[in-house]
Formats: C-alpha cells, structure tokens, sequence
C-alpha cells in the first residue's frame, strides 16, 4: 500500500485473493481497506481483514473483485 508519506506492507491470509491482487496492475486500482486488526504487526505490516476496489474495470470483474 502506498500512502502519502510511504510505502507500508499489507498482509492478506487469504491465499487465492493474494494471488489475484498480485494479477492486478501497479498503480492503477484505489482499494479501501477495513476491518483492520491491531493495525501494525511486529513487523510495520497492516493486517487486511477486508478490502473493496474503488475504480473498478473489467478485469476486477473478471477476477470477481
């Protein structure tokens, strides 16, 4: 994820959502994260318990994003 002042790492459990992000463009989708759980871990990464595409296009349809 990228914020205004730096770039933080996320961590998503589940394992074939993971994959179909990574499919994704760089730089090219807004995604709104929620359900966050205790914010940072012991290593500054965001625990992402949900997350919705705010400019969403065919191909996250496609992946069903």
């Amino acid at each position: 994820m990228i914020t205004e002042s730096s770039i933080v790492n996320c961590v998503i459990g589940d394992l074939f959502l993971g994959v179909k992000l990574l499919g994704l463009h760089d730089n090219k989708y807004i995604i709104s994260i929620g359900g966050v759980k205790d914010i940072y871990d012991s290593y500054d990464e965001i625990i992402v318990k949900q997350f919705r595409i705010l400019n969403k296009d065919r191909l996250t349809d496609d992946l069903g994003l």
